[in-house]
């Protein structure tokens, strides 16, 4: 039975009137244009944050800009659980999706192949439309994909096991070997503050971090806490900038990061999926990892402050 998933987020974070958000949206990517992000005719990994789109729809634009969408049949987006706690990974019960620009199409037939291995679940229409991490991506596909027919396949990432991450890779990996596929990680990173009860500090890039409480304050000659965030932030790029020379060493070393800082990246077990999935496919990758925009929600001084920050990057191979 068709069915469309509505953009449920639309009143709060897109726009009543699409002519307004196209506005905004030629606004961020001509911004890319500025900044010398340019298509990459072997990007095949998109990074994009999912944040309302005054926040982070500059960065987003700056990562969709490596990808010419004509040369894909399909999207892979691989995205968090915001809303309901998942050990597992599950994919949608629509046929497509809305957006303010018309809808895009669900691809059945991934979904279906990868229904029968047995290890996927299946969202509940609600969760599905409860969750924004692949609906704020939708109007930058449906924007540059312009007439083409390009599908999608939204997964929802579950709260995973580095080895269930490399597991749910396997069943992926066939697809990181299609030239025809685009993946998509929907991820922001770093929640900082004690509203999000995450207030890791480092003093200096050399330094050994340590949790601010609300009435620490930093030195005159330490880093600003907005600073260490963005080393936090850098250093998980340096990772998975590793991706395609030793996926299994970046997944191993991206997973001891995450142990020992605790950084709250919202897509980090997408990322973990994704690596298993470029291990398993066992390919002689020639290409490299860009990172194009980061920007953070607020310049944080201490952890009264809150901040989120947003990357985009692009794998090409």
């Amino acid at each position: 039975m068709s069915s469309i998933r509505e953009a449920t987020h639309a009143g709060a974070w897109y726009s009543a009137n699409p002519s307004t958000l196209t506005n905004q949206l030629t606004g961020w990517f001509s911004d890319a244009a500025d900044a010398g992000v340019t298509s990459d005719p072997k990007c095949r990994v998109v990074i994009a944050p999912h944040a309302g789109l005054s926040f982070s729809g500059r960065t987003a634009a700056h990562a969709y800009s490596a990808a010419t969408l004509s040369n894909y049949k399909r999207i892979i987006m691989l995205g968090p659980s915001h809303h309901v706690y998942l050990d597992s990974c599950a994919l949608s019960p629509f046929s497509s999706y809305d957006t303010p620009f018309g809808p895009l199409s669900v691809d059945k037939g991934v979904n279906d192949d990868l229904a029968k291995c047995g290890a996927f679940k299946r969202m509940s229409r609600s969760t599905d439309e409860d969750e924004h991490s692949f609906e704020m991506h939708t109007p930058f596909i449906k924007t540059l994909s312009r007439e083409h027919d390009i599908k999608i396949v939204p997964i929802l990432i579950g709260s995973l096991s580095h080895e269930q991450e490399v597991e749910f890779g396997a069943y992926l990996s066939k697809y990181i070997n299609d030239p025809e596929t685009l993946f998509a990680i929907s991820s922001d990173f770093s929640h900082w503050g004690s509203r999000f009860r995450y207030t890791y500090y480092r003093p200096s890039p050399s330094s050994d971090g340590r949790r601010l409480a609300k009435s620490d304050s930093t030195h005159k000659d330490e880093d600003a806490v907005h600073e260490s965030i963005t080393g936090l932030d850098h250093e998980a790029w340096d990772i998975l900038s590793g991706a395609l020379s030793n996926p299994q060493r970046s997944h191993e070393n991206f997973t001891k990061y995450l142990r020992k800082t605790g950084n709250t990246i919202c897509g980090r077990h997408a990322f973990g999926v994704l690596l298993g999935a470029i291990r398993h496919a066992n390919k002689d990758y020639d290409g490299h990892v860009q990172w194009t925009h980061y920007s953070q929600s607020s310049k944080a001084l201490s952890a009264n402050d809150s901040s989120v920050s947003y990357s985009g990057g692009y794998m090409a191979f």
